[in-house]
């Protein structure tokens, strides 16, 4: 529950300001609760703190996209799509890839760019993943390519 989780990343930032994951959980909570100035800030206070968090690029062009700010919210997707991986962090690699190609779909959907978000969507699911958490990332993305090609 997105609502609860803002006293405790409030706490964490207070008791390390410094750390980008307390400000990187604000960001997700203020997103899920449709708080988009809010998510924005957050998100740009983790990439101040580590500008290689591709989530953070992520939340900031899911928020930018709610606010109809596509060519922004593109921007900010594509920053994280560019970030580079150590071929040993693997997980990392995988679901910023997965999750990154999701949120630039969604945001050619909502711009009627049906064959950017149709090729974003195949992106998604052409990738091979071994971690189970990723698969639902992957189901999302057949079941919206599903609906795409049927317009």
């Amino acid at each position: 529950e997105p609502d609860k989780a803002i006293p405790y990343a409030l706490k964490g930032i207070k008791a390390d300001p410094k750390k980008a994951g307390p400000h990187l959980m604000l960001s997700l909570a203020y997103n899920r609760l449709g708080k988009w100035d809010e998510s924005i800030e957050s998100a740009d206070k983790v990439l101040a703190l580590d500008p290689t968090r591709c989530r953070a690029c992520y939340l900031k062009g899911e928020s930018l996209s709610q606010k109809e700010k596509f060519e922004e919210a593109i921007k900010n997707i594509n920053q994280g799509l560019s970030l580079t991986f150590d071929e040993n962090n693997r997980i990392d690699r995988d679901f910023c890839y997965v999750y990154g190609y999701l949120a630039r779909a969604n945001v050619y959907e909502k711009q009627n760019k049906l064959n950017d978000a149709i090729a974003d969507y195949e992106k998604a699911i052409a990738l091979i993943h071994h971690y189970g958490f990723l698969n639902f990332y992957q189901e999302q993305a057949k079941q919206k390519l599903t609906e795409l090609k049927k317009k």
